[in-house]
Parts: C-alpha cells; sequence; structure tokens
C-alpha cells in the first residue's frame, strides 16, 4: 500500500528506509515539475528505449525509461493509463523511472531498464527493489481489440519486492 505526503504524493513504506532516495508516485493534482529544480523528464512513445539522465535536467530526448545514479538528481515520468515502475539498486544508489504500458510492457522495457542499469552502474538484480506504482485498473478501462486481456496490471497498489522474486516481467529481467 501507500502513504499520502502533505503534497498528496504518494509513497512507498518499504522505500522510506532509504534516505538517500527521494521517491513518490504524484497525480494529476500535483505539480512536480515545480518541486524540483533538477528534474529529468523524457517524451515518452512506448518504447524500450532506455535513457541516460547522468546528472542532467529537462526534456532528456524520447524513451520510457531513465535511468540515474547522481546524488541529488531527479527523474521522472508520466503516465495516464500506463503504470509507473521504479526500480533502486539500494547498494549502488541507482534508479530507473520506467513508463510501463501495455505496449513497452510487451516488448520489455522493464527487462532493457534492467540491462541498462547492469549496464551503465554494475546492478545486479539481486539489490533491486522494484516499486509499481498506481494506474488504471481492468474495472475502468474498456478494454478493444488493440489491447491484451491479459494485463497483469492492479490499480491503486503498491508492490515492492525484490526483483529477482518480483512479477512476470521483473523475473525475464
Amino acid at each position: 500500500m501507500f502513504t499520502k505526503d502533505p503534497r498528496h504524493i504518494y509513497r512507498v513504506p518499504e522505500l522510506e528506509s532509504m534516505e538517500w532516495l527521494v521517491h513518490g508516485f504524484g497525480t494529476r493534482h500535483v505539480d512536480v515539475p515545480a518541486l524540483f529544480v533538477n528534474l529529468a523528464t523524457l517524451r515518452q512513445i512506448h518504447s524500450t528505449t532506455c535513457v541516460a539522465a547522468d546528472g542532467r535536467s529537462g526534456v532528456l530526448g524520447a524513451g520510457d525509461a531513465l535511468t540515474e545514479n547522481t546524488p541529488g538528481a531527479v527523474v521522472a515520468i508520466r503516465t495516464a493509463d500506463c503504470i509507473p515502475i521504479l526500480l533502486v539498486d539500494e547498494r549502488l544508489r541507482a534508479v530507473a523511472a520506467v513508463h510501463a504500458g501495455w505496449r513497452g510492457t510487451a516488448a520489455g522495457i522493464v527487462q532493457r531498464a534492467m540491462e541498462a542499469m547492469r549496464e551503465r552502474f554494475g546492478t545486479s538484480p539481486g539489490d533491486v527493489h522494484a516499486a509499481i506504482g498506481p494506474g488504471i485498473g481492468h474495472a475502468v478501462t474498456k478494454w478493444g481489440r488493440r489491447w491484451p486481456r491479459s494485463s497483469a496490471y492492479k490499480g491503486g497498489r503498491a508492490w515492492t519486492w525484490p526483483a529477482r522474486t518480483g512479477g512476470s516481467s521483473l523475473k525475464r529481467a
């Protein structure tokens, strides 16, 4: 489950013990860019493209995952009917913010983000915690031909676990 802070940002209690990590899942009622001068984002394209933020801020290009390990830097993605996923390497203090729509999920965006963290930072999957943020659920979505019915998304709950024991996308990573 999530907790909501005074700024209406949803946080994952299991990640709060990592004092170096500023994390949260905002809503349309929170102006996240106004909270951070050093915020890096992407023009999201429903792909498997991962972009290294490297301490930069602003819109860093097109893709669906941002990786970062620079102290004080902030990365963020936006979602509507897609799912936000935060991958956190507790040992190396590295993160990936992942925009996981059904197209990106089917193409392997989570696995690609884990590969990017491995390549860039030396991340080991056993050191990674995954927080799956709130998202749209089956109860409020009309599933058409374009969208697979076998979606594993569960809206409104936070799921966090070491990646080696998590869901199928995380297991494949």
